[in-house]
């Protein structure tokens, strides 16, 4: 049994998926910190040209992202969408197994000779479409209600390609939609093989984070995801060019209003207020629902 288990693991070590890293021109410094990492650990890997939200028409907006996403994305998130996107084509097109990293990726010691353990309990008849090397949420052993992240494998082309058939526009994060389809299958590694930095974040996201006390930036060692990237994470940017929703402001304009709210009940004895806070969180998140399930 040891000695078929290491010749299964010897062979998914010598066929280790090729990997895509998605990156922007003007970020060539990323690209070298994941470049020298991906040389260390003896992975093959090619560039994927991120889509630039930003330099998208108005015909090239309207025929990639959905009548809401139009409004309510930052040109980063759509771009990160679109960028996805295009790995997941490049698989079908391909018709192989491919890893795709965004540029901030961190491997894990040993990440080549972990993928190949993790691969080596895979069968070939195995009912699964994506392995997430590198995620945050649901995959956490202490268990959440949200996945998403920035590494992961993809089983082949016919999964790629069920992708693309059910996400053919951005309609919000690529991570919280793709990886939240009912139908797709999901596995994840345990222990992570790959975590990311979030630093200089290119969906969109506020910047800075010299406010925050230094016990505090780390909210998760598993993950590696920090406070301030969370802090500062888009949601909906409110009409072109309007303000920007992040989950700190939203967290934050939402306890402020609760407790102007109850404090405006315990003097008038009124729950209009109280009220009026709890429609207008449930309206915010029927409109993220919303967002992020028109996949069309």
């Amino acid at each position: 049994m040891l000695a078929l288990t290491l010749a299964a693991a010897r062979a998914a070590y010598e066929r280790t998926p090729r990997a895509v890293v998605i990156n922007l021109p003007r970020h060539s410094k990323r690209l070298d910190a994941v470049r020298a990492q991906l040389r260390a650990q003896g992975v093959s890997w090619e560039k994927m040209p991120a889509v630039d939200g930003r330099a998208l028409s108005k015909e090239e907006l309207k025929a990639n992202v959905t009548v809401l996403g139009r409004h309510l994305l930052t040109p980063g998130m759509i771009g990160c969408f679109l960028s996805h996107r295009g790995c997941w084509r490049r698989c079908v097109q391909s018709g192989k197994p491919l890893i795709v990293f965004e540029d901030d990726a961190v491997l894990m010691p040993s990440f080549r000779r972990r993928l190949a353990a993790a691969l080596a309990e895979l069968r070939e008849d195995d009912e699964w479409d994506v392995l997430l090397l590198g995620a945050f949420g649901c995959v956490h052993p202490s268990g959440r209600d949200e996945e998403g992240g920035g590494a992961a494998g993809l089983g082949g082309a016919a999964r790629a390609r069920k992708l693309l058939e059910k996400l053919p526009r951005a309609c919000f994060h690529v991570d919280n939609v793709a990886w939240g389809l009912r139908p797709l299958r999901l596995l994840c590694v345990h222990p992570l093989l790959a975590k990311q930095t979030h630093s200089d974040t290119t969906v969109g996201g506020l910047s800075g984070e010299e406010w925050i006390p230094a016990w505090f930036k780390q909210v998760d060692d598993y993950t590696g995801v920090s406070f301030s990237w969370a802090w500062n994470c888009p949601m909906v940017r409110l009409g072109r060019g309007g303000p920007l929703v992040t989950v700190g402001r939203a967290f934050g304009c939402s306890c402020i209003a609760l407790t102007a709210a109850v404090l405006h009940a315990s003097i008038t004895r009124s729950l209009a207020l109280l009220q009026a806070w709890a429609a207008s969180v449930f309206a915010f998140g029927a409109l993220i629902r919303l967002l992020s399930s028109q996949h069309k």
